[in-house]
């Protein structure tokens, strides 16, 4: 599974993204994140086209380095990884 959070997506959200998957039948997930200044036109398209589904993070548009962080922090508690 791919988590790719794009600032130009408006849907779906993370968590409605990460919801609808088997995320408890998946082994690997990738997150894929963009340097500062975000993905450009090409690179959000040439995911696009490998099947990889954009997902939002809402209106705040978060820094490299906090995004992973969020998107990890998403991911481990919709998947249990928190007790």
């Amino acid at each position: 599974m791919v988590v790719f959070p794009y600032e130009k997506a408006q849907e779906p959200s993370l968590k409605a993204f990460l919801r609808e998957k088997d995320i408890y039948a998946t082994h690997n997930i990738a997150v894929i994140i963009g340097s500062e200044g975000g993905f450009s036109d090409k690179e959000a398209e040439t995911l696009k086209n490998l099947g990889v589904t954009p997902v939002t993070l809402g209106k705040r548009i978060l820094r490299a380095e906090t995004a992973n962080i969020a998107v990890l922090s998403a991911v481990m508690y919709e998947t249990e990884q928190w007790q």
